[in-house]
Order: C-alpha cells, then structure tokens, then sequence
C-alpha cells in the first residue's frame, strides 16, 4: 500500500484503542523481504503547533493516565504496551508483513519510539506476560527489536 493513512482500531478489555499510521508502501522492494519500521512518536510530534492537550483513551483509561498514585500508572503502562503489542499483530496480518527471517536479518518489525514515545515502545516489554501464548508466539515472528 502506497502512502496511504489509515485508522486501525483493536479492543481491549477496558477499551477501544485507534491507531493512526502512515504507510510508504514498497515500491521498488521485494514485498516478501523487507523490514517494517514502526515509529512511536513524542509528545511534540507537530513540533507544538496547534497542538491539543491529549488524555490517551476513555475515562478509565485517562483515569489511570493522570492518577498519581503510582499502581495506577503501572497498570496504564501495562495497558498501553497490551494494546501496542496487539496492534503490531493485528497490523502485521493487515499489512501482509513478512516475518523476521533470522538467516537474512530483513522481514519482521522494528518498534522505534522517539523521544516520549520510548516509554511505550518499553512498555510493550512490560506487557508480553499478558499476551497469551499463541500472541506471544506471533509476536515473535514478526517483532526483532525495539529501539
């Protein structure tokens, strides 16, 4: 898919999450050999113009996200990592992403979080004993690395 941008919604137990991405597509590449970026980005992605105050999510979820008590901001990250973790799946099968080919080194995801963005790349580690063992696995095959 070439320079499209698409909205991807997933469910979770608390919550609808909506997932913006921008694809560049493969023209020019072995659509069955390459590795796919994900990039999650910070809090200043627009450089600030215009920017909107953003509360992540319903009100559970932004609930836990302005709490201070420091349980509840454990189980917002958990949560968000769950739901990252779940979106790279459900995006890899959408996408037609070719697994992780450990023999090339191509195929396969690279999560890269830049700036803020990092503490939810990190997060998706803090989450992977809540994926079931059958998620856990494809997850796997796809993601090699977070940056």
């Amino acid at each position: 898919m070439a320079n499209t941008t698409t909205w991807l919604t997933t469910s979770e137990s608390m919550a609808v999450s909506t997932f913006f991405y921008e694809d560049s597509g493969t023209d020019g590449l072995d659509p069955s050999n390459y590795t796919t970026m994900v990039f999650i980005h910070g809090i200043g992605f627009n450089g600030g113009e215009g920017m909107l105050q953003v509360v992540p999510g319903p009100k559970e979820e932004a609930a836990l996200f302005m709490s201070s008590d420091l349980e509840d901001g454990k189980r917002f990250l958990r949560l968000a990592g769950l739901q990252i973790a779940r979106f790279l799946l459900e995006f890899a099968a959408v996408q037609g992403i070719p697994k992780y080919n450990k023999e090339k080194k191509r195929g396969g995801i690279v999560l890269n979080g830049l700036s803020l963005g990092t503490l939810y790349s990190q997060a998706v580690l803090s989450a992977l004993d809540s994926l079931t063992t059958e998620e856990l696995g494809q997850l796997e095959t796809y993601l090699h690395a977070i940056l």
